[in-house]
Order: C-alpha cells, then structure tokens, then sequence
C-alpha cells in the first residue's frame, strides 16, 4: 500500500539532540541530524496539525535536552542542489503505533538514499525555523 503524501501547507517538526556531533552550540546543527542511518528510509518528522511541539520534545524517544525544527513541506519537496537540479525529497505520512502523527523525508523514487546534498539542504532550511525553549516560532518559513 503507497505511503500518503502530506499537504504542500503543512509544517513538520524535527526533533534534534544536544548531543556532541549533532549540535554545537549556541545554535548550529549539523548534518549529522538529516542523514539516515543503514536500516532506515525516510527521516523522522512530526505533523504540526497533529502534534504540539511539547508532545514532540516529551515524546517516544525524546531527551529533556532536545529542542525542535520545522519547516514547510513546500518547502522540503522544493530543495534543489548547488546546480539547481531538484532533490527529489517527499514527506510522506508512517504510522507508527503510540506515536501519532510521524511521517518521514524519503527521496524519490522509492529506495534512494538521502545524499549528502539532500542532508546539507535539510540542514539549512530546518535551521532557519529554529524554535526557541518557549515554543515561540520566528518567521522563517
């Protein structure tokens, strides 16, 4: 059964470790954070229109010290690299048990691997939507 694409308007959040390689301070992430690990195919992501930022800071997995990003989908789909060729990024809805609205980042077509490109470009539109310890989003999307 095909995975359901989200909509163009909805945000997704990121949740990001303060862990040494992930994060350095006081607010660069690195791409250590959109890389997938071997068994995996798509990058963790949560629905905003399902999940409040604290729910995914407090959630499955989480670390009292993780913070939060978000981005657009549109946003996501639209990345291209440093030659202007599209990175054939899809965020698409996986339901996980207990863990409502997760969804991941896959490349396209289905079973590619998210480039080192794909990570970089994650990185920086992720960071510009930053959010603070209050929950209180800057513009940036």
């Amino acid at each position: 059964m095909p995975l359901e694409p989200l909509e163009d308007d909805e945000t997704v959040y990121r949740r990001i470790p303060r862990w040494d390689g992930f994060f350095s301070p006081p607010d660069h992430v690195t791409t250590a954070n959109f890389k997938l690990r071997p068994q995996e195919v798509g990058l963790s992501v949560y629905k905003a229109s399902v999940r409040t930022p604290e729910s995914v800071v407090v959630g499955i997995g989480s670390l009292a010290t993780s913070f939060l990003l978000r981005a657009k989908v549109r946003n996501i789909r639209g990345l291209q690299n440093t030659a202007h060729e599209a990175l054939n990024l899809d965020v698409v809805e996986v339901p996980v048990e207990d863990d409502p609205g997760h969804a991941e980042i896959r490349k396209t077509p289905s079973g590619s691997k998210i480039t080192p490109s794909a990570a970089k470009a994650l990185r920086d539109l992720f960071v510009k939507c930053l959010a603070d310890a209050d929950w209180n989003f800057g513009p940036g999307d």
